[in-house]
């Protein structure tokens, strides 16, 4: 799971096909996210919760998932 944050550069997300562990209910295939540098962005309260109070075991996630990032690092 990937924590709330800010980058120093801006990122571009794409979703091919499957679904994105960070915003399962809103996130659908052919649906992209930018988030412009110094932006906070990150999982939602629902999957932040999950991960957050979840069992600690090995979990397998993004099973037939394609997606994409492309990062603009200054």
């Amino acid at each position: 799971m990937r924590l709330p944050r800010r980058n120093c550069m801006s990122e571009f997300m794409g979703l091919i096909k499957g679904n994105y562990e960070a915003k399962e209910d809103g996130f659908a295939p052919g649906g992209a996210s930018l988030h412009s540098m110094m932006t906070p962005h990150g999982p939602d309260y629902k999957c932040f919760e999950g991960a957050s109070n979840g069992e600690l075991k090995p979990v397998r996630v993004a099973d037939g998932t394609r997606a994409l990032i492309c990062s603009s690092h200054r």
